[in-house]
């Protein structure tokens, strides 16, 4: 992983516009081959590891089939307690999909459901990323956590074929288009989820296990570092922006949040 200080809130922005544009030369070159997009994902303490909030919970059992038995029992609470539009979730067939190709199945199945579930706090094998610098920058800074905080730039594809093997961490990147909860759509949100195959059983990895291999053309991964206290200059101008609490999560809470913020600041 490569780590770029910057000094301030400006300096963040002409790093970050910096790599955009060898990016973009670099698809240029390449004639758009084997070229993915950048994505981004903030963090309000630069010590904090790239780890889902799945693996925040340390689980014993990290075959995927268990997980989605788990996605099942909490489908059928909320389907209790307000009436959804998501499918219904056959276990056995999933885990005939998830078995029957030495490929991981992308999308994974009940990939709307997954989502959904991840934008309100259930615990998900989903590392999420934006498209945009700015939706990063406010996750970041929204709640400072250390002296520092933390932009992450994430490039799958760098100019080369992927190549890895199953039986070893990789990243599956999983796209945009997926009908799903309206917050998906408003941060401009991607994932990523850390996969290995054993026992001919998909199990789910860790994203620290996969950028600590070192592959140079392949899941780039770039660290950009920045002082906590631009806090107040970045969040003044990304509500200029319409980037704040109310525009990424559009609740009575963000609302209030939002227009707190304002009214202190």
């Amino acid at each position: 992983m490569r780590e770029i200080p910057a000094s301030n809130w400006g300096d963040l922005k002409v790093k970050v516009a910096e790599l955009k544009s060898e990016a973009k030369a670099a698809e240029q070159v390449g004639s758009g081959c084997n070229q993915s997009r950048l994505l981004f994902r903030g963090q309000g303490d630069d010590h904090w590891k790239l780890e889902s909030s799945y693996d925040r919970t340390r689980p014993s059992n990290r075959f995927l089939e268990n997980y989605y038995r788990r996605l099942m029992a909490a489908k059928s609470v909320l389907d209790s307690l307000r009436e959804t539009s998501f499918p219904e979730l056959d276990i056995d067939s999933v885990a005939q999909m998830l078995g029957e190709s030495h490929f991981f199945p992308n999308p994974l199945p009940h990939y709307d459901l997954l989502v959904y579930l991840r934008h309100h706090g259930f615990p998900s094998p989903l590392l999420d990323w934006s498209r945009s610098f700015f939706v990063a920058a406010y996750f970041a800074f929204e709640k400072v956590q250390s002296e520092y905080v933390a932009i992450y730039v994430y490039q799958e594809f760098v100019g080369k074929p992927k190549i890895f093997s199953h039986e070893a961490p990789h990243l599956v990147s999983l796209g945009p288009w997926v009908r799903t909860h309206a917050r998906h759509v408003l941060q401009q949100a991607q994932y990523t989820i850390a996969v290995q195959r054993e026992s001919s059983c998909w199990k789910i990895a860790r994203h620290e296990d996969v950028f600590a291999s070192g592959a140079e053309s392949q899941d780039r991964l770039i660290k950009l570092v920045v002082p906590s206290s631009e806090a107040k200059a970045a969040m003044e101008e990304l509500d200029e922006m319409n980037v704040n609490a109310y525009s990424l999560f559009q609740t009575e809470d963000s609302l209030l949040q939002t227009i707190g913020r304002r009214v202190f600041q």
